[in-house]
């Protein structure tokens, strides 16, 4: 067989393999469809409607749930489906190219926008050594200060019944540190989830949410190192310590 015929041969199956291989895709809709028979209310817990309330805070369409009859509708179309936005008003799809297209002639479909999964290597430079460093100490303390830690302490503010969910790739050490007895001993760490292992030990993967938190909620025996140490936590670990990736949005 001619070789310019087998070069043909093997693009043309190329061509159909990449046509028919399974991408990620943002679909975006138009509205929320019909929102009459929707409670807003059962979609937030009281502690968040309270917040509204005292802030003022009244209901918009970004509030509203996907529609549940679009994303019935999408279903046959795609591979597969996964989270939904409500404030961009869409669902993220896996599928081909060949279903996307008819996806996107759906009448409630706004646009649809592919989304680059490549995973993009992160290198990290922190040394654990220089926690001992002096001028790491210092250049802590004026971050703290920079940040207003001083003002709200004369303020007498510490996060207390304010409620923080820190998104990071893990908590190494957490539980152990003298700096979170206090709020590991008043149980007030509310929540723990790792999106990667499907469990609730985060206490692993990576220092660098143990740093966060420690901004926000360390004490240095009775020093108030962190800017809301009287506050409530939720951790999630929710990305790899070596890598940037866009499924971390699926979590």
């Amino acid at each position: 067989m001619p070789i310019r015929k087998i070069t043909g041969i093997v693009g043309f199956y190329l061509l159909s393999l990449s046509l028919s291989a399974q991408g990620a895709w943002w679909v975006f809709f138009h509205d929320k469809g019909d929102t009459s028979q929707i409670n807003l209310h059962s979609f937030f817990t009281k502690a968040s409607l309270q917040r509204r309330a005292k802030q003022q805070i009244s209901f918009d369409i970004f509030d509203y749930p996907v529609s549940q009859a679009y994303l019935q509708q999408v279903i046959p179309y795609v591979d597969s489906i996964g989270y939904t936005s409500r404030w961009l008003n869409a669902v993220k799809v896996y599928a081909s190219h060949e279903q996307i297209q008819a996806v996107s002639s759906l009448p409630f479909v706004d646009y649809v926008e592919y989304i680059d999964e490549t995973c993009v290597a992160r290198l990290s430079t922190y040394n654990s050594t220089q926690r001992k460093n002096p001028l790491v100490k210092a250049l802590s303390e004026f971050q703290l200060e920079r940040l207003g830690l001083t003002g709200l302490k004369q303020m007498g503010l510490t996060g207390n019944g304010i409620r923080i969910c820190i998104i990071d790739a893990g908590f190494i050490g957490a539980p152990k540190s003298s700096g979170f007895i206090h709020i590991f001993s008043s149980n007030r760490i509310e929540k723990t989830w790792d999106f990667i292992k499907k469990d609730e030990n985060v206490y692993r993967g990576s220092t660098h949410g143990t740093m966060v938190l420690s901004c926000l909620a360390g004490m240095n025996d009775s020093l108030q190192t962190g800017l809301a140490t009287g506050a409530t936590f939720l951790l999630a670990r929710t990305e790899s310590e070596f890598s940037e990736n866009k499924r971390e949005e699926d979590r």
